[in-house]
């Protein structure tokens, strides 16, 4: 995609050597994840793997060519749809928040334990429900990427189906304590 777009930090070495000094030099800088150009869903996936494994604040966006801007006359082809784009543009901010504010790698096989010792949740299963128990002083958006990661680990650890638009609320329950 980079050399598409006439970028050349396109090479992997390049990447982390800028990530090592980023961190070394306690540099604060953002990574600009653009989903959806002709990327398959296995590239966006192993692109998350690295931004959680390394704890990498991330903007991401899907990419909208717009008229008269050179992306615009570049041929792509999205491999999968808007709505999974979408998907994978909430996935990159809940695993950016995870990892840059938490230090926890969401596909790391004890993530949702540590999640839940870091925001002091309880964690049961009843049945086929999932229950988290706790209070979750977050703030509307970090709530929501808090609740994206739950909703992954879940996914990914049970094989859990949250319906079409990976609605969370019908398997999760988050309680306050009193």
């Amino acid at each position: 995609f980079l050399k598409k777009v006439g970028k050349y930090y396109n090479k992997r070495e390049t990447i982390d050597k800028a990530v090592e000094n980023i961190k070394k030099y306690n540099i604060d800088a953002r990574l600009l994840l653009l989903i959806g150009f002709d990327e398959t869903e296995e590239v966006v996936m192993e692109n998350l793997r690295y931004i959680s494994k390394n704890h990498l604040p991330v903007r991401a966006n899907v990419l909208r060519p717009y008229e008269n801007v050179k992306i615009y006359d570049t041929p792509f082809e999205r491999k999968f749809s808007d709505d999974k784009a979408e998907y994978y543009r909430g996935l990159a901010y809940a695993i950016s928040w995870l990892g840059d504010t938490h230090k926890i790698d969401l596909f790391e096989p004890d993530s949702l334990e540590k999640l839940c010792e870091k925001m002091k949740l309880k964690y049961t299963v009843d049945g086929d429900r999932h229950i988290f128990e706790g209070r979750l002083n977050l703030g509307f958006i970090s709530t929501g990427r808090c609740v994206k990661c739950i909703q992954y680990m879940l996914k990914s650890r049970f094989n859990m189906d949250f319906g079409a638009n990976e609605q969370i609320a019908t398997k999760l329950v988050l309680i306050p304590r009193v």
